[in-house]
């Protein structure tokens, strides 16, 4: 009795496991004509940098805080500072 419960134990992990694998990406298609592209960007998750910023710091503290205009949402205190930083050469040139 234990062994039939052990072997139909471990077929049921196995179906959920394999069935797991199978589950397709979320994809979102968005129609060319509605995207205007005015400079080359780096994207990271779901924020856009100018591409001549580089790419943001790899090493990045777990505190969190407000990102500065125009971008939205949060970020560590080191990507807010390299955002600043950025934004501060560019205003120089």
């Amino acid at each position: 009795m234990m062994k039939a419960i052990l072997i139909t134990a471990s077929v049921l992990l196995l179906a959920v496991c394999t069935s797991a694998d199978k589950k397709k990406p979320n994809v979102v298609s968005v129609p060319s004509e509605n995207i205007e592209v005015l400079d080359p960007v780096v994207i990271t998750a779901t924020r856009l940098y100018p591409k001549h910023w580089g790419n943001p710091p790899l090493k990045q503290t777990r505190d969190r805080k407000p990102l500065p205009a125009p971008f939205k949402g949060w970020g560590s205190s080191t990507l807010v500072k390299w955002i600043l930083k950025n934004q501060k050469a560019d205003k120089e040139l």
